[in-house]
C-alpha cells in the first residue's frame, strides 16, 4: 500500500538454538547470511518497493506478496497440540444440558438421527456469533448464543454420538505448504459425526442448510481434527450440483404489450437457507406485498404478483420452491417493426468475473450453477416468437455456458444451463477467462423477436 525506499528484515540468531526456518513468500529477494561469533545473521534486503494495486476477487495476500516468515523449533503438531489443550476442561457436563441432548435424541435410533435431531435444534436455537471456539461450551448453550460448531459437539457428547471438530484450509485461503505454523491457515470449521469411512461432515454455519452440507470452499480440502492426536483429513467432495438453481418460466404474451407470467424457482443448498433465513423476518400478512416489492419488481419493473406459495420453507432438508404468478403491463421493448422480449431470470458473468482487461494477482471465481427455461407463448393469431442463435461455449476453469432454443407449435422456448465451478484462475488464464464471460453474457442476452403487422 505504501512505497518505500529501502525495506529490510535482519534476525540474529544463537547457533545454540538450531537452524532457522524460513518461509519466503513471493517475489521475497535472497538472503545474505553471515556467522558473527555465536551468531547466525540472516538478511533480507528490498530497494524501491511499489504498492500494489488491490484487485478484486484475489486469491490470500500471503500467496504472493514479498514476505519473510521464520521461526526456531514451531512445527505443526505442536500447534494444533496446544489447540487441542484450549479446549480441555471446557465442556463441563451440565444436568441440564445432558437432559437436553437426551430429549433431542430420543426415539432415533441411527447416528444420523440423532446427529440431525441435535443439528436442528442448534441451528435453529444458538444464534451464531464470530469466535468462541475456545470458550465454555455449556456456558454459550446456556446464553443461547455462541459457536455453533462447539455447543452441537457439546451436546452430541452428552447425547453418546461421537464427535470432533475439524480445522479446515479453504480453498480461497493461503494454499502454500508451509513448514512453519500459524493459527490463521485453517480458519474454518466443520463438525465430523462418527468415525471412518461412514463419517458425516458438516457445517453449522447458517440456519436453512440441510444436515451434512460442505461448504464448496471447504469441499476436498485439507483439514486437522482437533484433537492431542491432530488427525489430518481430505474433506469429502461436495455433491453436483449441491447449490443448483433451477427456474421455469411461462409467459404468456398480450398483443397490447402486457404479459401474465408463472414463476417456478428451485434452490437448494447455500441459496436455499439465504431465501429462509430471508423469510424468516416476513410476517405472513406482509409477504406477498414485500416478495413483489423487494424481488419480483427489480426482475420486472413494474410487475404487480397476483398468486404465491413457497414450499420448504421451514424443512431445511428439502428444496426451497418459490411459486408464483404476476403481470406486467409492459414487457420488453419495440424496435421498428418488433417486439423484442428479453431474458428473464438471466446469469450475467462479465459483471461479477471479468471488470478489468488484465490482472496481475490469481482471481478467485464461482461458483454458480443455474438453468433457466423460459416459454415465451405469443399473443392469439401472432407468430411465435424467434429466439437468438444457439451456443455452446466453454471457459478455462471447467466453465460452461449453453444455450439452447426450440421453436413449437404454439411457442417458443429458450433453456439456458451455465456451470460456473470454484476455480483459481491465474493471471495468464484471465484474458481467456474474460472473453468466456462476455461471449456468455452475449450469448445468454439475446432476445426474442416477434414481428408487428
Amino acid at each position: 500500500e505504501k512505497p518505500y525506499d529501502r525495506s529490510e528484515l535482519v534476525v540474529a540468531v544463537p547457533t545454540s538454538m538450531g537452524a532457522l526456518v524460513v518461509d519466503p513468500r513471493g517475489p521475497a529477494p535472497e538472503v545474505v547470511r553471515e556467522t558473527r561469533g555465536p551468531l547466525e545473521v540472516y538478511r533480507w534486503r528490498v530497494n524501491e518497493s511499489r504498492p500494489l494495486v488491490a484487485e478484486s476477487g484475489s486469491i490470500s495476500a500471503l500467496e504472493y506478496l514479498p514476505s519473510i516468515n521464520w521461526g526456531v523449533g514451531a512445527n505443526w503438531d505442536e500447534l494444533f497440540a496446544m489447540l487441542s489443550d484450549q479446549l480441555q476442561d471446557q465442556d463441563v457436563v451440565d444436568p441440564a444440558a445432558r437432559r437436553l441432548a437426551r430429549r433431542l435424541v430420543q426415539g432415533q435410533e441411527t447416528l444420523r438421527g440423532r446427529a440431525l435431531a441435535v443439528y436442528g435444534w442448534v441451528t435453529e436455537n444458538i444464534e451464531s456469533t464470530d469466535g468462541g471456539l475456545f470458550d465454555s461450551a455449556g456456558l454459550m448453550l446456556a446464553g443461547r448464543r455462541g459457536n455453533r460448531a462447539r455447543v452441537m459437539r457439546y451436546l452430541l457428547g452428552l447425547a453418546d454420538v461421537p464427535a470432533d471438530l475439524v480445522l479446515v484450509r479453504g480453498f480461497g485461503g493461503d494454499q502454500t505448504r508451509s513448514p512453519l505454523p500459524d493459527t490463521d491457515t485453517y480458519d474454518d470449521v466443520l463438525l465430523r459425526i462418527g468415525r471412518g469411512s461412514d463419517a458425516i461432515y458438516t457445517t453449522t454455519a447458517a440456519r436453512g442448510l440441510s444436515f451434512g452440507y460442505i461448504p464448496e470452499h471447504l469441499a476436498g480440502q485439507d483439514g486437522v481434527v482437533l484433537s492431542a492426536e491432530a488427525e489430518r483429513v481430505t474433506i469429502p467432495a461436495a455433491p453436483a450440483n449441491q447449490d443448483l438453481s433451477v427456474v421455469d418460466v411461462v409467459v404468456q404474451l398480450d398483443a397490447t404489450g402486457a404479459a401474465t407470467v408463472s414463476v417456478r424457482e428451485t434452490y437448494v443448498g447455500a441459496a436455499a437457507s439465504s431465501w429462509r433465513e430471508n423469510l424468516r423476518a416476513v410476517a405472513e400478512a406482509e409477504l406477498q406485498q414485500r416478495f413483489e416489492e423487494g424481488y419480483v419488481a427489480h426482475v420486472v419493473p413494474g410487475a404487480h404478483v397476483t398468486s404465491l406459495r413457497i414450499l420448504g420453507r421451514g424443512d431445511p432438508e428439502a428444496p426451497l420452491v418459490l411459486e408464483y404468478s404476476f403481470q406486467v403491463p409492459a414487457i420488453g421493448r419495440v424496435q421498428g417493426d418488433r417486439w423484442m422480449i428479453p431474458p428473464l431470470f438471466g446469469v450475467r458473468l462479465a459483471p461479477r468475473f471479468a471488470e478489468t482487461p488484465t490482472r496481475r494477482t490469481t482471481q478467485i471465481v464461482g461458483s454458480i450453477a443455474a438453468d433457466v427455461r423460459m416459454r415465451v407463448i405469443p399473443p392469439r393469431g401472432a407468430p411465435n416468437a424467434t429466439p437468438g442463435a444457439d451456443a455452446s461455449l466453454r471457459g478455462p476453469g471447467g466453465a460452461e455456458v449453453r444455450v439452447a432454443s426450440q421453436v413449437g407449435a404454439s411457442d417458443t422456448t429458450v433453456t439456458t444451463r451455465v456451470r460456473v465451478p470454484l476455480a483459481r484462475i491465474a493471471p495468464s488464464e484471465y484474458p481467456a477467462f474474460a472473453d468466456f464471460c462476455r461471449r456468455a453474457d452475449d450469448a445468454l442476452s439475446r432476445e426474442l423477436t416477434i414481428p408487428i403487422r
